[in-house]
């Protein structure tokens, strides 16, 4: 298993994560989002727009967004991610009481990956608000 800091598709500074056989890509710039996932050297399975692709903060930007939540009717700009290494975690600054967050869990061998999105209130009321985890897949990609 390995976990590297280099760019991707302009984000200068994006998490690569692989088991030799599959990569996994999250820029830190914006989400927390998995922007790229497929074998080394193959295709990515998810669909980027590359009219969005490197920008953050803008409305283009918006669009590579990932996991958030804000509220109800309104799009929040996009966030920067920090990971932690030792727990494949990507976080991003709180809009909703607590950063969003995803959890990457990968095989050792083989393909299998487990993304799960987790938004915690940490407000001392109740938070009307829009949730949302993004995973954009390729045409005719499929999501099990």
């Amino acid at each position: 298993m390995s976990l590297e800091r280099r760019d991707y598709a302009g984000w200068t500074d994006s998490w690569w994560l692989s088991n030799g056989e599959v990569v996994l890509v999250v820029p830190s710039q914006i989400g927390p989002r998995v922007m790229r996932y497929g074998r080394i050297g193959g295709p990515n399975l998810f669909h980027n727009f590359v009219h969005a692709l490197g920008r953050s903060g803008d409305r283009f930007g918006r669009i590579a967004a990932g996991t958030g939540c804000g509220p109800r009717r309104k799009v929040p700009p996009a966030r920067r991610s920090t990971m932690a290494p030792s727990k494949s975690t990507a976080r991003s600054k709180a809009t909703c009481g607590s950063p969003p967050q995803i959890e990457i869990r990968m095989a050792h061998e083989g393909t299998d990956v487990t993304v799960l999105h987790r938004i915690t209130n940490r407000n001392r009321g109740v938070v009307r608000l829009a949730p949302w985890g993004l995973s954009v897949m390729r045409p005719g990609g499929v999501a099990a």
